[in-house]
C-alpha cells in the first residue's frame, strides 16, 4: 500500500493574478514596432486581464531616464525592444513570447489580491487619487512587499510621434502588422497605449504596507497624481 502526503494552504479567497508586462521602446528604434504590435494584439485578446506599461526612451513620450527603468536594476544593458514579465524574466517582445510568459505567470498562485480605485480630487480635475487595497492569503511576520502606483495613458497621438520602422515588406500578418509591413520606414499617425505618464516610484512606496501582515486583512494605501506633473 502506497501513501502520499501534501501540504495544503486554506486560503480565505483566491487572488486574481494579472502578470505585469513592462515594455521598453522608442520611436527611434526600427525594430520596436514588434513590441507595439504585441501589446495591441495581447490587449485585444486578453482584455482587462492584460496589464502593460510602456517605457519610452529618447522621444517625446519619455518621462524617466533609461538608467531608472525597472529592467536596469536586473541587467547591465537594455536591448530595444525588450520586455519584462513580473520583473522576473526579460524577453524580446513579440506576441508569441510575451503570451507564453504571460500564461506561465498567470497560472502561478499569487499571495495577494490588489484592487484599485481612482477618483478626481476636485471638480477641476487638478489631481487624481488612487487607492490600492491589498489582502494576503497568509500571515507574514516580515516581508519585502510594497505598493507602487503607475499612471498610464491610452489613445495618445501627436504629429511628432513618428515611429522608425524596419519591417517594410516583411512577411508578418495581422491588422497591427499591416501598419508597418505595408507602411514606410517612418510611420506617422500611430495611436499609442499603456504609456507611462507618472509613477510613485518603480520600487514602491515605503510604508505602504505594515511590517507585519495578517491573513485576509485589508490594507489600503493612497497616492495622488497631480495633473500639472503628468
Amino acid at each position: 500500500m502506497r501513501t502520499a502526503s501534501i501540504d495544503l494552504v486554506v486560503a480565505p479567497f483566491v487572488p486574481v493574478n494579472r502578470p505585469l508586462i513592462e515594455e521598453y521602446t522608442g520611436l527611434w528604434c526600427g525594430y520596436c514596432p514588434a513590441g507595439y504590435v504585441a501589446l495591441e494584439e495581447l490587449s485585444e485578446e486578453l482584455g482587462d486581464k492584460f496589464i502593460a506599461i510602456s517605457y519610452h526612451n529618447g522621444d517625446e513620450m519619455e518621462i524617466m531616464k533609461s538608467a531608472d527603468f525597472p529592467i536596469a536594476q536586473f541587467q547591465n544593458s537594455i536591448g530595444y525592444p525588450e520586455a519584462q514579465v513580473n520583473r522576473a524574466v526579460s524577453t524580446y517582445p513579440d506576441t508569441e513570447s510575451l503570451h507564453k510568459l504571460w500564461k506561465k505567470y498567470s497560472d502561478e498562485f499569487s499571495p495577494t489580491n490588489i484592487d484599485v480605485e481612482i477618483k478626481w480630487t476636485d471638480d477641476s480635475h487638478s489631481a487624481l487619487e488612487a487607492t490600492a487595497t491589498a489582502r494576503f492569503i497568509e500571515s507574514l511576520d516580515s516581508h519585502n512587499y510594497r505598493v507602487a502606483f503607475a499612471l498610464v495613458a491610452d489613445n495618445l497621438t501627436n504629429p511628432k510621434f513618428v515611429q522608425n520602422n524596419n519591417y517594410v515588406g516583411k512577411d508578418f500578418t495581422g491588422k497591427w502588422w499591416e501598419l508597418f509591413t505595408q507602411g514606410s520606414s517612418r510611420v506617422k499617425g500611430l495611436v499609442f497605449n499603456s504609456i507611462l505618464s507618472a509613477t510613485s516610484g518603480i520600487n514602491g512606496v515605503e510604508g505602504s504596507l505594515p511590517e507585519k501582515i495578517e491573513m485576509g486583512e485589508a490594507y489600503t494605501s493612497t497616492y495622488t497624481f497631480t495633473m500639472d506633473d503628468v
